[in-house]
This record gives structure tokens, C-alpha cells and sequence, in this order.
């Protein structure tokens, strides 16, 4: 897993994904996003770098939904 990657559990439903961010600046974003609504971000080491793999728990379907919601807005609609 690159240090761009995050493994996603999605506790509401038991599935994992890994979501991959396109820079550093993405990354962090989304790693700020998740903490926000209250997603449990580990894997980020004292000095607010990710360690070799960053685990995401995302507890609501609510959460997951306002993830998704995120992404779409970072990526615009027909880039991959």
C-alpha cells in the first residue's frame, strides 16, 4: 500500500476498499475530511505523516455516503 492509499472498512455493511489519492494534497484533505465526520484515521505517525499503511473505520453508512460526496467533489466528473 503506497503512502497515498487508505484501507477503508466500512463497518455498516463489513466491506473493505482501499481508496487511492492522487497527491499529497488530496490526501491530506481527505484525511482531515474523515477525522471530521468522525471516522477513526490510523496509521499517521507524531509527526502528521502516514506510516506504512493508513486503516480508515467508518462506522455509519452516513459517514460513508458524505466520504463518497467528498471524493466526487475533489475529482470532477468524467476523470478517472
Amino acid at each position: 500500500m503506497s503512502n497515498l492509499e487508505m484501507r477503508i472498512y466500512t463497518a455498516f455493511n463489513g466491506v473493505e476498499s482501499v481508496a487511492k489519492w492522487r497527491g499529497e494534497r488530496e490526501f491530506e484533505a481527505a484525511k482531515n475530511y474523515l477525522k471530521e465526520i468522525g471516522a477513526l484515521v490510523m496509521g499517521i505517525s507524531e509527526n502528521n505523516k502516514a506510516k506504512e499503511g493508513v486503516y480508515v473505520y467508518v462506522e455509519t453508512k452516513e459517514q460513508f455516503e458524505a466520504l463518497v460526496e467528498f471524493t466526487n467533489s475533489l475529482r470532477p466528473e468524467g476523470s478517472a
